[in-house]
């Protein structure tokens, strides 16, 4: 778990089907969706979300 947990912090994963693939190519051992979204609440790790931005904050005045 603490291999899991560092390259997360690394921001290795974009989606959960890429920790899915790292821990089946790493320990052999393969997570459903609803499984690896469990076991990531239980580590309190959140799902990233693409926030909106303003476009007119970078328009040139």
């Amino acid at each position: 778990m603490k291999e899991l947990i560092q390259e997360i912090k690394k921001n290795r994963f974009s989606i959960q089907e890429e920790i899915i693939q790292w821990i089946y190519e790493k320990f052999g051992i393969k997570y459903s969706q609803q499984g690896i979204s469990d076991m990531l609440k239980r580590l309190d790790v959140k799902k990233k979300t693409a926030r909106p931005t303003n476009v007119k904050k970078y328009e040139l005045i």
